[in-house]
């Protein structure tokens, strides 16, 4: 049977900060990982199955979500929608159980 997860990442360009959810449990606290080891400077903040990084200095932010949306593609996360002018990404991820 064919299932999904999911994944949507939403950019706010004016305080700079990123919010990330997934059905993934286990992929949002390796991303979490990641992101304290690359931007040890920004702040953030996390639950069960989301994580919100902010607070970056120069262009971070826009760093950190570039790597976030290669990371996903690289992993075999497929975009597939996008909301407010690319501001709002949706992910979803097929496999077969």
């Amino acid at each position: 049977m064919k299932k999904y997860k999911f994944a949507r990442l939403y950019y706010d360009f004016i305080p700079n900060e990123f919010v990330f959810s997934c059905t993934d449990l286990k992929l949002v606290d390796e991303i979490i990982s990641e992101l304290q080891k690359m931007f040890p400077q920004a702040k953030l903040k996390t639950g069960k199955n989301w994580l919100t990084l902010k607070k970056f200095n120069d262009d971070k932010g826009s760093e950190a979500k570039w790597w976030l949306i290669t990371s996903l593609c690289e992993k075999g996360w497929e975009p597939f929608s996008t909301e407010m002018n690319g501001r709002e990404i949706y992910f979803r991820f097929e496999y077969v159980e």
